[in-house]
């Protein structure tokens, strides 16, 4: 008998993916007919007629709108297709479109797990449905073109070539590449298993180098000359082959797998779909924290939030300009792109906070959320050898699997108190808590110079930006002390020492920046970067200019500070602003603020 709690946990599940998620649909078939060829004699063309009116009354009678695609030809539309096709919630696409041919499936779903749009696709074949799965998994994923360094040389190729064509390895193993795509390698018993014929073959090449040469023959097999993009590779999530609800998910893009009906079983086909999209969810398990940021998603799709008599009071627009131009110098400097960019950076700051306290509000959220986490607390706990409750359950919330082994103190701890710290940097201009790397010195800075003097005010000016330098730790220890900071940068989450170990004061510094605060992407990382100048020589002509000099400074001081080379700083990430404001205390700011707080007249 299944457990009640996990029934009704796999209903929140379908409720919160599937029935409150999707409101639009599309098909995409080449033998289903659009609106505009039923009725004329073009619908003969089309073999698949019923079955699309089955599945098109089905999406209806649930409420939702639907639209029909298709073209005869691989190369009609596809970039127009593509745009169309991620707006919709719920896809039903034909595995093979253009008679036999995968290709456009594949290149469709590839570019929907690149998307920022959250897809449900079923996708629809008449083939041997796990083979179809992998398929799917090496498309999203993306698979990398060979290493010339490590592919067999001729002589190699010649030495294994019978081991290769042995029927045994022939054939495509499932298992084996799919966990490759999910896993990055193939199961330990499989590879030594492996190994082993190898030996007894006499074949004496490289391991790694066979089992590549390996991967990409299967790969041929299942989607012929289909040519895998290769930039960026995805991580995937798979159920396992052969399972009875086979499900790929890879970026913003959920997949189910499912078999076509035979031609004279049209009546439940919608019904059908839908029932298999259900179950193909609650396969696939997300934890209690994936499906409450859906719920969030799904709450979000329902306010009205360009509704002027709701959120904007007519009093309350004409303010925000005031509070865009806070006085006439402002307006001038409102020529500049850099200036309003920032000033309306800060407002939608402002206008995603309002939308987070509106959902901070939310009944429906809290309830459903402290009754799906009594659900998950409800559930058997195995703890481990020596291994507490708490630590137990976390495992247990997370999804983890029995045989996983976190490392809590060395991963684990420092992930989640970088989610409670820091956050990605998204800004134009760097501002209070922007934590700047630079590569040539391998050092980190923290800004701690007041908000309102980072603002952009002009091309022209220069900065003076006060920064803590921070030091990079390798032990974690009691991150609860305060004085450090842990934030997430590429490669991983980062512990930085903000404060000292005895005195808890911070090494106080400063960054000269001659082309102010605005920073630059840079076009082949994508990093947002910006140059200055800093060291001894630079923290002492600092130290001797004026207070009113920090924000741009003049005369002698600046024409020594233009002297020095300057470094390129990558701006790595954000912390939250009350971690910010709190740094900024420490420093001195106490009457600062982290952003501008009151308008006047």
């Amino acid at each position: 008998m299944a457990d009640v709690a996990e029934v009704d946990y796999g209903a929140a599940v379908e409720a919160s993916f599937r029935d409150r998620a999707i409101r639009t649909a599309v098909l995409i078939d080449d033998q289903f007919p659009d609106y505009l060829q039923i009725g004329t004699e073009d619908v003969g063309a089309f073999k698949e007629t019923a079955r699309a009116k089955s599945i098109y009354q089905f999406i209806h009678r649930r409420g939702l709108i639907c639209d029909v695609l298709n073209w005869r030809e691989v190369g009609e539309a596809r970039l127009e297709l593509i745009d169309k096709v991620r707006k919709s919630d719920l896809i039903v696409l034909d595995y093979k479109l253009d008679g036999d041919n995968p290709e456009p499936a594949l290149q469709i779903l590839r570019r929907l797990a690149n998307t920022d749009h959250f897809n449900m696709v079923v996708l629809y074949t008449a083939d041997v449905t796990a083979p179809v799965a992998v398929a799917v998994a090496a498309a999203m994923r993306g698979v990398s073109p060979p290493d010339q360094r490590a592919m067999l040389k001729p002589a190699e190729e010649e030495a294994a070539h019978d081991f290769l064509e042995d029927p045994v390895n022939a054939e495509v193993d499932g298992p084996a590449l799919l966990s490759w795509l999910v896993d990055g390698d193939a199961p330990n018993e499989w590879k030594k298993d492996f190994v082993v014929r190898m030996r007894e073959a006499g074949v004496d090449v490289g391991v790694n180098k066979l089992l590549d040469t390996l991967r990409r023959r299967w790969l041929k097999q299942l989607v012929g000359d289909y040519e895998h993009e290769s930039t960026p590779i995805l991580s995937i999530r798979s159920s396992s082959y052969g399972a009875d609800d086979l499900w790929v998910q890879c970026g913003s893009c959920f997949v189910t797998i499912v078999r076509k009906v035979k031609a004279d079983q049209h009546a439940d086909e919608g019904e059908l779909i839908w029932t298999k999209l259900g179950a193909a969810l609650r396969a696939w398990h997300p934890n209690l924290y994936r499906l409450l940021l859906s719920d969030i998603q799904n709450a979000l799709e329902q306010e009205s939030i360009a509704d002027h008599a709701r959120w904007l009071a007519d009093d309350l627009c004409a303010g925000l300009g005031l509070y865009l131009l806070p006085n006439d110098a402002a307006v001038r400097e409102a020529a500049n792109g850099a200036v309003r960019r920032g000033a309306i950076e800060d407002l939608i700051d402002r206008f995603l906070d309002m939308m987070r306290h509106r959902l901070a509000l939310n009944d429906r959220l809290a309830a459903s959320g402290a009754d799906l986490l009594g659900e998950r607390l409800a559930q058997p706990l195995a703890p481990r050898p020596a291994e507490s409750d708490r630590y137990a359950r976390a495992r247990q919330l997370a999804h983890w699997t029995d045989d996983a082994e976190p490392d809590w103190r060395g991963k684990v701890v420092t992930s989640v108190n970088a989610f409670m710290v820091s956050d990605e940097f998204r800004g134009s201009h760097i501002t209070t808590g922007s934590v700047l790397y630079d590569p040539a010195t391998e050092k980190y800075w923290l800004c701690v110079s007041p908000a309102c003097d980072l603002v952009p005010r002009g091309e022209e000016l220069s900065r003076i930006v006060q920064v803590i330098q921070l030091n990079e730790e390798n032990v974690v220890g009691d991150l609860s002390r305060g004085d450090r900071i842990v934030v997430t940068v590429k490669g991983g989450s980062k512990v930085l020492r903000v404060l000292h170990a005895e005195t808890r004061q911070p090494d106080l510094r400063a960054i000269y920046l001659p082309h102010g605060t605005t920073v630059q992407v840079d076009a082949a990382s994508g990093d947002p970067m910006l140059q200055g100048a800093s060291g001894e020589q630079v923290q002492r002509l600092i130290v001797g200019a004026a207070a009113a000099e920090l924000v741009d400074p003049q005369g002698d001081a600046k024409r020594a500070l233009a002297e020095f080379g300057l470094s390129t700083y990558r701006v790595v990430s954000q912390l939250r602003s009350a971690f910010a404001l709190r740094l900024l205390h420490v420093t001195g700011h106490h009457l600062s603020r982290v952003g501008v707080d009151f308008v006047d007249v």
